[in-house]
């Protein structure tokens, strides 16, 4: 009986603690959450901590790919983080991590639900650890393992999270516009920020941006899983695109908080397919272009996705690429995709199922080119940027 008492008054003044001690201070960022708590977010992939709110400051220290990350508050494109900023365009929300607790105690890790399976490791106190199912009493880790569930809290943790944005007509014409083709590809001469649609905030945009449409003055593209706009007259100009026209289909993602493994893999491999010319009736195979993936071919170790979680391996980073072609063509009629794969997570620099993943020697990118003439893969990579074209070949 008196253990029973002891534990729970232990248990209390830990939640109390967890209140108290761990409350956001920032009187902006704390009054958008209902309660006070620590807030938190999630990186699927590693994230840089920069010293100063700008994509080109010197970073401090990196995240690992499936961190938590407590987020002391919010600054638009940034969240001011434990030594400095990290970028709030990386950092998921509560639909992407619903199952979190924090450990109230130390907490042995059993190989299988159950005690007699033997102790591979342990938890420490109010460390926050993502968990993949609750069993028989027990909680299996994201990470392996198992723990005693009566270890953890799961009352006290918040992520961050916006409402939605009231949308106008025009918006919400744009919401959904991930399931359109890029119409123009405009013009930006020097760097230039835009509003967000789809997330709160803006982000900073230069030279060539692919557009879905221009609606009521407004055009509006997408970077990474969001959708922003900016005044038409900010562009230079806008070219079509089109199976009518001189480009035939364009795409653009973005990689600038990747280490510098990933970054080097992207631009070598980008190297790689620019200029490809894929004749009339031919099949286009990503694998076949690009050869294996390795140190003797030049790449770098960075992270990867391997059945369904992230391991280091050479070639980390190639999968934006063929992820970037595959949706500037998965809308034009006249490509037709004959193999593509989705990667087991889901990635952060593209809309949810426009991804895909090759893998050299089992899962490849390929596509067949139904165009009476020829055309150009166009792939370029630098500063953080990586853009893809198809072109026409004029006979």
């Amino acid at each position: 009986m008196f253990r029973s008492i002891k534990g729970l008054l232990s248990k209390l003044l830990i939640a109390a603690i967890v209140l108290g001690v761990l409350f956001v201070s920032s009187d902006e960022f704390t009054a958008k959450t209902e309660v006070a708590s620590v807030v938190y977010g999630y990186c699927e992939a590693p994230l840089n901590v920069r010293k100063e709110m700008d994509v080109d400051s010197d970073w401090v220290a990196q995240y690992p790919a499936d961190s938590t990350i407590v987020l002391l508050e919010y600054l638009g494109d940034w969240y001011r983080v434990e030594g400095g900023y990290v970028s709030s365009h990386f950092v998921f929300d509560s639909a992407s991590i619903d199952k979190l607790g924090i450990v109230m105690c130390c907490a042995d890790i059993y190989g299988e639900a159950n005690t007699d399976s033997g102790v591979i490791g342990y938890v420490t106190e109010e460390e926050v650890c993502r968990f993949v199912q609750k069993k028989n009493g027990f909680v299996e880790l994201a990470t392996g393992g198992w723990i005693l569930e009566n270890t953890m809290t799961f009352d006290f943790i918040q992520i961050y999270d916006y409402p939605e944005t009231v949308l106008t007509e025009a918006d919400m014409t744009s919401w959904n516009m991930p399931n359109l083709p890029i119409q123009y590809i405009g013009t930006l001469t020097e760097r230039t920020k835009a509003k967000g649609v789809t997330t709160k905030g803006g982000l900073y945009f230069k030279n060539s941006i692919p557009v879905y449409d221009i609606i009521d003055g407004f055009a509006y593209f997408p970077s990474g899983r969001n959708i922003y706009k900016m005044e038409v007259e900010r562009f230079m100009g806008f070219e079509e695109v089109g199976p009518l026209n001189q480009t035939l289909a364009a795409y653009r993602t973005v990689y600038y908080t990747s280490g510098r493994g990933r970054k080097h893999n992207i631009e070598l491999v980008s190297s790689i397919l620019d200029g490809t010319i894929i004749e009339s009736g031919a099949t286009f195979s990503y694998n076949n272009t690009t050869g294996p993936r390795s140190a003797g071919m030049g790449y770098q170790i960075a992270t990867v996705i391997e059945n369904g979680q992230y391991v280091e391996g050479y070639g980390g980073g190639v999968c934006q690429v063929s992820s970037t072609i595959y949706a500037a063509i998965m809308h034009d009629p006249n490509i037709n995709v004959t193999s593509r794969r989705k990667h087991g997570l889901e990635v952060t620099y593209l809309p949810y199922g426009m991804d895909a993943t090759v893998s050299y020697g089992s899962i490849d990118l390929k596509f067949v080119n139904n165009y009476p003439f020829s055309v150009k893969l166009n792939v370029f990579a630098m500063d953080g940027v990586c853009m893809v074209t198809l072109t026409k070949v004029e006979q």
